[in-house]
């Protein structure tokens, strides 16, 4: 620093603009300038301090907050595999205790069904596969005969709204339902894109359990299409945000997109629609089920953070993975807050200090120094002859340097 110091001070006394300055105006010159380097130094010190505490205390925050979120969403999906788990026992009493496996209209069975799927405010629609009960209503008969029975509920949120949906083959075509049938083991299915009542598509993702029978046979599957636009309604709520512009999205294991605020990368592998190489190590650090914060660029191409929480669905049914975006110029906005107010701080002190101390200067050094000057330069007249009386003495104002020459100059004007 001293070193710094002194190079600055000789390349200030070399300026030649500097030397036809006055001595006010190069000393408050100076001053500036070593204020100047010294507070840029204390600002930098200051500013990086400052945005490695940010950025550790935001990435703690990023991953509690999407840990917490990701125990609400294990808990809701938990939640529809218990309803299953509930119905498979229920079904499975029935057909053990059911004669001719038939399954009446209005039954029992049928209204606890609907029950199940008008309680459950994520699914919209609810199916039952049986490959050994014949059908009684043509609405649930399959075209080679077996058992479907569908349901669907346009009013999630409050009781009421079932309706009938006719059997279709849809159903069947659902890789989870296949697995479900193949493995005897519940399943969950990718989020895909259904129009299983014939209104609308939906992006679903089928919850199933297998149903056997006394023997351990699997003869069907009971399920509940979850509706993922209802999960994103209260996970990108805004009372949810941390910081300003972050947002929220859950992906499978394999990558796919379930949750989004943008509806066009719904049900789309991550890494198909962001080609950044970042994107590449979220998406393994997901299928490997390893939490923290990574750093991402957003499809508007914003640097970001990204704190990632994965969570097991029903006794490890598979691995799901919600991911909380945060905006870096959001995280560091406190940093440059403050860093814009030691800057205004800075210039404002400089100002201050050089308004002071060039007044100072003028009032305690430059005007008793032209008082002490022309006591000398008239003194020097007077010993060449060039006036005639003395110059009048000068009463000095202070014991320091300068009145000591205006006493030597006074005594040698008394002889």
């Amino acid at each position: 620093m001293g070193h710094f110091l002194g190079i600055l001070f000789r390349k200030f006394k070399e300026a030649t603009l500097l030397k036809n300055l006055k001595l006010g105006t190069r000393v408050s010159l100076l001053l500036a300038a070593i204020i100047v380097v010294c507070m840029g130094i204390m600002a930098s010190v200051v500013i990086s301090m400052s945005s490695s505490i940010q950025t550790r205390e935001a990435n703690k925050l990023l991953q509690n907050v999407s840990l917490r979120m990701s125990n609400l969403i294990q808990g809701r999906l938990d939640q529809t595999f218990s309803f299953l788990d509930t119905l498979e026992s229920t079904i499975d009493v029935t057909i053990k205790n059911t004669e001719n496996y038939s399954m009446r209209p209005g039954g029992t069975l049928e209204k606890i069904l609907e029950d199940t799927l008008d309680s459950d405010s994520d699914a919209s629609f609810l199916y039952l596969y049986l490959n050994n009960v014949t059908p009684i209503r043509q609405e649930n008969r399959l075209p080679n005969g077996e058992f479907l029975m569908i349901r669907g509920d346009n009013d999630v949120a409050n009781k009421g709204g079932i309706y009938v949906i006719p059997a279709t083959e849809k159903i069947l075509n659902f890789g989870s339902v296949k697995r479900a049938l193949q493995t005897g083991k519940p399943t969950i299915g990718e989020p895909t894109f259904q129009n299983i009542d014939g209104k609308k598509d939906r992006l679903i993702a089928g919850l199933n359990f297998p149903i056997k029978d006394g023997s351990g046979t699997v003869v069907g599957v009971v399920g509940l299409a979850i509706d993922m636009e209802k999960i994103g309604a209260w996970i990108q709520d805004p009372s949810l945000s941390v910081f300003d512009g972050d947002y929220r999205f859950i992906m499978t294991e394999s990558g796919t997109i379930a949750v989004h605020p943008n509806p066009n990368v719904l049900s789309k592998k991550l890494v198909d629609f962001n080609a950044d190489a970042r994107t590449k190590n979220i998406q393994e650090a997901s299928s490997k089920h390893r939490n923290g914060v990574y750093e991402y660029k957003t499809l508007d191409g914003k640097d970001a953070l990204v704190g990632l929480s994965s969570f097991k669905i029903y006794e490890d049914v598979a691995n799901w993975s919600i991911l909380l975006v945060a905006p870096v110029k959001s995280i560091m906005q406190p940093v440059s807050a403050l860093r814009n107010a030691i800057a205004i701080c800075i210039v404002v002190s400089i100002l201050v200090i050089l308004i002071c101390v060039f007044l100072y200067i003028k009032s305690a050094v430059i005007s008793r120094l032209q008082v002490v000057s022309n006591l000398l330069i008239n003194f020097f007249k007077y010993l060449n002859y060039e006036t005639k009386a003395p110059p009048s003495l000068v009463m000095p104002k202070a014991n320091d340097e300068i009145g000591s020459m205006a006493k030597a100059i006074n005594e040698n004007i008394e002889k």
